[in-house]
């Protein structure tokens, strides 16, 4: 994992030319104290993924490695914007969605449902906004949204997402859907 240019040792940060940038909000390297931090340091320190005892946002130790810090991600898609989007590139659907999402959005009379289109594109953009990566790498493809016996979405990843998620979080994101009048959302927890 490539290192930023600043890192924290023994619970003291370090940036690469002995200051912090200018949007951290902390004057000078120092410790890392809920007590005696601001927000703004706070929440540089949880953005920076600090890999010693540092705090979170709650001003409570954080585990080593930031595995017990829970990430969200969220999306909001219009569902006629996917109406347009089968109508023009219904060949082309293929690059952002598996051949098991496209069956399961699929009626039998073959036309599309786009409402279940929206829901599973948006799903795939929260999971990226709760990587903190967005769409950089990989395949959309790669990010899977199925469905169990009840109907509950959940992710099956592959390639580079399956290994961002490992070191995230280490275990499998939540996913929660829904979709009213011309508006799919999506939620993810990692953590």
């Amino acid at each position: 994992m490539r290192q930023p240019p600043f890192c924290s040792e023994g619970g003291e940060t370090q940036f690469a030319n002995g200051r912090p940038p200018r949007s951290c909000g902390a004057a000078r390297p120092q410790k890392l104290d809920a007590r005696r931090t601001t927000y703004d340091e706070r929440l540089y320190a949880a953005n920076c993924g600090l890999r010693t005892a540092t705090c979170d946002l709650r001003g409570r130790q954080a585990q080593k490695g930031g595995r017990n810090a829970m990430h969200c991600g969220t999306d909001i898609v219009q569902i006629s914007r996917m109406v347009d989007m089968a109508a023009r590139h219904g060949r082309s659907l293929g690059r952002f969605f598996t051949a098991q999402e496209r069956a399961y959005c699929q009626r039998d009379d073959g036309a599309w449902r786009p409402e279940s289109l929206a829901g599973i594109f948006a799903a795939k953009e929260a999971l990226f906004k709760a990587l903190g990566t967005g769409f950089r790498q990989g395949k959309w493809t790669d990010v899977e949204v199925c469905h169990d016996s009840l109907g509950a979405p959940y992710y099956q990843l592959y390639g580079y997402y399956a290994q961002a998620v490992q070191m995230k979080t280490g275990q499998p994101p939540s996913l929660s859907i829904a979709h009213d009048g011309d508006y799919a959302i999506a939620f993810t927890v990692l953590g």
